[in-house]
């Protein structure tokens, strides 16, 4: 049985389109805008803070306040990995933990 966590989720959608203007702040044919905005939106609902999500190259970030590490997760979608016919998402969740030395 392998310890590892799943660190992303894949998933296909047609909920989450590009925003006007989106694509002059993130790479041709990429975008997360307003699946940034959802999950935002979403997290914070169930008591998780953020601050605003911010555009990358390959897709838009959400950092997540925490304490003990930083934690942002990534929303990358593009129509060209689902073939066209809707938006193919990436949410992914980046880490990196603050080792004391004592």
């Amino acid at each position: 049985m392998s310890d590892a966590i799943q660190t992303y989720v894949e998933f296909r959608s047609s909920a989450f389109l590009a925003t006007d203007g989106e694509e002059r702040q993130v790479n041709p044919g990429l975008w997360g805008k307003r699946l940034a905005d959802f999950l935002c939106e979403k997290l914070r609902d169930e008591g998780f803070e953020t601050e605003a999500p911010f555009a990358e190259d390959w897709g838009w970030v959400v950092p997540v306040v925490n304490e003990g590490f930083r934690l942002w997760i990534g929303c990358i979608l593009s129509a060209s990995l689902a073939g066209g016919r809707c938006s193919s998402g990436l949410i992914g969740r980046a880490t990196s933990r603050h080792i004391s030395q004592t």
